[in-house]
């Protein structure tokens, strides 16, 4: 009985091993700058109130085959007022582990 268990395991690990494509994990975030406007009006520094980083696409799963596939799919789900402040966007990526 055991050894028809442990050749269970043994044929769906061969088969996962075959599978293409991995559990991922992604957000992304935005990360607002100062304005010049306000820079050149010549603030002191405790004056200067720092704006939050915004969520803006909560965290999502995909199935993926690397991290690059991951990226390019959570760049599709910028907002499109984002789109040209992409120097302000953070893209976070996990990956979950196989146990």
């Amino acid at each position: 009985m055991q050894s028809e268990f442990v050749a269970v395991l043994i044929r769906q690990h061969e088969r996962d091993k075959n599978m293409r494509g991995k559990l991922y994990e992604y957000a992304v975030l935005f990360h607002p700058k100062l304005s010049a406007s306000k820079v050149m009006e010549g603030l002191g520094a405790g004056e200067i109130e720092a704006k939050k980083s915004e969520l803006l696409v909560p965290p999502k799963c995909v199935v993926a085959e690397s991290e690059e596939e991951v990226r390019i799919l959570a760049s599709r789900d910028v907002p499109e007022k984002y789109t040209k402040k992409i120097d302000q966007l953070e893209i976070v990526v996990r990956t979950f582990v196989e146990p």
